[in-house]
């Protein structure tokens, strides 16, 4: 709460509040193509600038409001297995799991798929009738942790 909240909630003659945790919140970004470190190739990466933002988006202190912990998750290989592992570790400890990258349909995507093998996981939608971010997943898992999959950098 901020000190203007508490100046609110004082005026309207509440003693006491009930209060949440602020939700803990892991960022993955997903390809082989991402460039993170190092020599930059422009004819076959691109920068890893959305898992940048989500993070700043979500995080405690930005200027959009988000009051997130936030965890960088990094950037996924394209292998089923690390998916698998680095989404059973974040629902460990994490309330949302957000990626990008990963959330289209070619051979290399394996978001969708890791999700599909999840306990107890639940698909809400799959698929955003716009353009950019046709290729969008929200989903439920454990009906406590939710995963929101957009689509990667261009």
């Amino acid at each position: 709460l901020t000190p203007s909240d508490v100046a609110i909630i004082a005026a309207a003659g509440h003693d006491t509040i009930i209060v949440n945790r602020r939700p803990r919140v892991r960022v993955f970004s997903s390809g082989a193509e991402l460039h993170v470190r190092g020599p930059f190739d422009a004819t076959r990466q691109i920068k890893d600038a959305n898992r940048a933002g989500l993070i700043a988006l979500l995080s405690d202190g930005s200027s959009f409001g988000g009051n997130a912990v936030v965890e960088d998750g990094g950037v996924l290989p394209d292998d089923l297995d690390a998916w698998n592992e680095a989404l059973g570790d974040a629902l460990r400890t994490c309330d949302v799991v957000v990626t990008t990258g990963g959330a289209s349909v070619g051979r290399a995507d394996f978001a969708k798929k890791a999700l599909e093998g999840a306990r107890r996981s639940s698909v809400r939608f799959g698929r955003l009738h716009m353009k950019p971010g046709k290729p969008t997943t929200f989903a439920t898992l454990d009906s406590r942790s939710f995963f929101d999959e957009v689509e990667g950098d261009h």
